[in-house]
């Protein structure tokens, strides 16, 4: 049944549609009634319920017919009204094959009366004036209509509760009022402070009473923006930045602060030197330094830019370039009006003096080794020290790294090379143990990092190199196999798959059934199947088998063995983890064959008789009745439209067969 919507006043036609010709007369009631989401009331629209009925054999437009409700013109100002017609089956039901597929209809009603739309302009005004604030009605309303206001300030304002006057209030337009009765206004007093300001605004909502608003009276625009100009000229912007400096050790590093203009008044800045997270100098490299700079008032010139030195210090180690920060900020009592920090962060660089007595470099090597042996990490020194050299190293598992942490032993140590060290004497050797863990499983890599010792690692020395990858070989192999199965119709042939060790990883495996070129089962014999089975990581024992079953259909036939195809395969989107593999793949499912001739049939004989059914009259069907007195079951077979031959008995059966006349109601 289709939806429908009219005027009030007007008629809603609903249309009831039968999808298709129907072989003997279809009758439908239909009723109206108010559903909990509908919005109309029982006096919006005229109660209606009836039936249709639709002619047997009915085509073409035959197949919709219609019927309609009434709605009733209130004259209220309201917004669209709803109601609900049902489709049911009469008393005495459908004819077979006839059913109800969407038998709910909405009937709406659009509202007639008018939409009156509240909105409030914005305002603007300077500091100790009035803002103007107009609430405006865009028709005449049928009754009195009554709007609040108030002030407030919302999160993106920027006045606050001492820059104006906070108000609220209501505006009552008369019913039918039209022209400039459409428009009323109201005031918000703002508070001069003569302080130097932006432009602060504030915010102004309209609402409906209580008692709400008459019918068809909405508000469109509820928000309106006062705005209140500042009354102070601020003076020219001046802004504020320190550059940044370099010396070496031992020397004075000078920073230049830069007034960009002219101040109007007196300006102070405070300064101070820090260590950032991303400086490579220590509190004892430099002499920390703080203090204060004042720009007088007017000053232009050099007058605008003013320095301050910090000491750098000298400690005779060989070291790279080291930094620390500078940073500007406001006095406690602020800055002017008008003043602000563009640049507030300079860098100081102390660059090293120191000659290093020999540069040399460590790195360590890659290893590799089996499961449950050693890996041996050689560390070289690519020159003779001038003093002894002290190294650290331990292993990790980094993110890219497949090793977990029960595959080898977690390791850390020293290693320490003499000064004046030459030949085999740069290299040393560390080893870390791996554990064999009997898996399945691919290569696996955790990782050795080098680090300098807090002791001992002279000038001139640094590390090239400083990470080295372990991989633990992978081993051994892991075989999957499916066996075959054998069972009776109407029975489950369950297969069993095998993984011939315990996997590193889980293993998926796929299994499908299907009929191959030799196999002599028909699709009917049984229920195809098709799934898949997981093992475990790690799984072992009982768990290195699952078993899957296939339905065989017992089709009540004398037949020999059926034969169909089970076959293993590796998942498209989850491939076999490392090692392994089907090594067995394909299983035969037997079906077992059964006998059902009488155990003392000495010889079989074919008989093939035929029996002619003449056509009988409309409203019955014509068949033969057949028996097998020896198997004590029997039936009767029809002839289906177009049917023309049947087989009612299988090789081996002793059958009686009768014909059979069927008709509807009786005889």
């Amino acid at each position: 049944m289709s939806d429908a919507e009219g005027d009030e006043g007007g008629d809603l036609t609903f249309t009831v549609t039968l999808s298709g010709s129907p072989v003997s007369a279809v009758m439908v009631d239909y009723a109206t009634s108010i559903g909990p989401d509908d919005t109309a009331s029982a006096s919006d629209f005229e109660s209606a319920s009836g039936s249709l009925t639709f002619a047997a054999e009915a085509a073409g437009e035959a197949l919709s017919q219609t019927f309609t409700v009434a709605a009733v013109a209130d004259g209220l100002a309201e917004g669209e009204e709803t109601f609900t017609v049902a489709l049911s089956a009469p008393a005495s039901g459908f004819p077979p094959g006839v059913s109800i597929s969407d038998g709910t209809g909405t009937g709406t009603i659009t509202g007639s009366g008018g939409r009156e739309e509240a909105t409030v302009s914005d305002a603007e005004g300077d500091e100790g004036g009035d803002l103007t604030f107009t609430v405006t009605l865009s028709g005449s309303p049928v009754s009195a209509v009554t709007v609040d206001y108030a002030t407030s300030i919302g999160p993106d304002d920027t006045a606050s509760a001492s820059d104006f006057e906070s108000v609220s209030g209501s505006l009552t337009f008369a019913a039918d009022a039209t022209g400039d009765a459409l428009s009323q206004s109201f005031t918000v007093t703002t508070v001069a402070d003569d302080l130097v300001e932006v432009d602060e605004t504030f915010t102004v909502t309209l609402s409906a009473p209580s008692d709400g608003f008459p019918p068809g009276v909405s508000i469109s625009d509820g928000t309106g923006t006062g705005t209140i100009t500042g009354a102070t000229t601020p003076p020219a912007s001046v802004e504020l930045s320190v550059s940044d400096a370099s010396g070496a050790e031992g020397s004075d590093l000078t920073f230049t602060v830069a007034l960009s203009d002219s101040p109007a008044s007196a300006v102070t800045v405070d300064y101070a030197t820090s260590v950032a997270s991303d400086d490579t100098a220590s509190e004892s490299d430099f002499g920390s330094a703080s203090g204060s700079l004042t720009f007088a008032a007017e000053a232009t010139g050099e007058a605008l830019s003013q320095t301050f030195s910090v000491a750098a210090v000298a400690d005779s180690l060989v070291e790279g370039e080291e930094t620390f920060t500078v940073t500007l900020s406001a006095p406690s009592g602020g800055f002017p009006a008008g003043v602000s920090i563009r640049d507030g962060t300079g860098t100081g660089t102390i660059t090293d003096t120191t000659t290093p007595t020999v540069s040399a470099e460590l790195s360590v090597s890659d290893a590799s080794g089996a499961e449950g042996g050693d890996l041996i990490f050689t560390v070289t020194l690519s020159a003779s020290p001038a003093s002894a050299v002290a190294v650290e190293w331990a292993t990790s598992i980094e993110s890219g790294d497949t090793a977990s942490a029960s595959d080898f032993e977690s390791a850390g140590a020293g290693l320490v090379f003499a000064a004046g060290a030459a030949g085999e004497a740069l290299s040393q050797t560390f080893t870390v143990a791996t554990v064999r863990d009997n898996l399945v499983e691919g290569d696996e890599t955790f990782t050795v990092t080098l680090s300098a010792a807090s002791t001992g690692f002279p000038p001139g020395i640094s590390i090239s190199n400083a990470t080295g990858t372990g991989t633990i070989i992978g081993a051994g192999s892991a075989e999957l196999s499916v066996s075959d199965a054998s069972g009776s119709e109407g029975g489950d042939l369950t297969f069993t798959v095998t993984l011939s060790a315990s996997p590193g990883n889980a293993v998926r495996v796929n299994y499908a059934t299907a009929i191959g070129s030799a196999d002599t089962a028909a699709p009917t014999d049984f229920t195809g199947a098709r799934g898949s089975l997981t093992f475990a990581a790690g799984a072992a024992g009982a768990a290195l088998s699952q078993t899957f079953t296939v339905a065989a259909t017992d089709d009540e036939l004398a037949e020999g063995a059926e034969t169909f195809t089970v076959s293993l395969s590796q998942p498209s989107a989850a491939r076999f983890p490392f090692g392994v593999s089907i090594a067995d793949g394909t299983a035969t499912g037997t079906i077992n064959g059964v006998d059902r001739r009488r155990s003392r049939t000495r010889r079989q004989r074919t008989d093939v008789r035929r029996v002619a059914l003449r056509q009988p009259r409309r409203g019955c069907g014509s068949g033969l009745r057949y028996g097998d007195p020896g198997r004590r079951h029997g039936g009767t077979r029809r002839l289906h439209p177009g049917e023309r031959h049947a087989v009612v008995c299988g090789r081996g059966d002793r059958c009686r067969v009768d014909p059979d006349l069927h008709c509807e109601g009786g005889g």
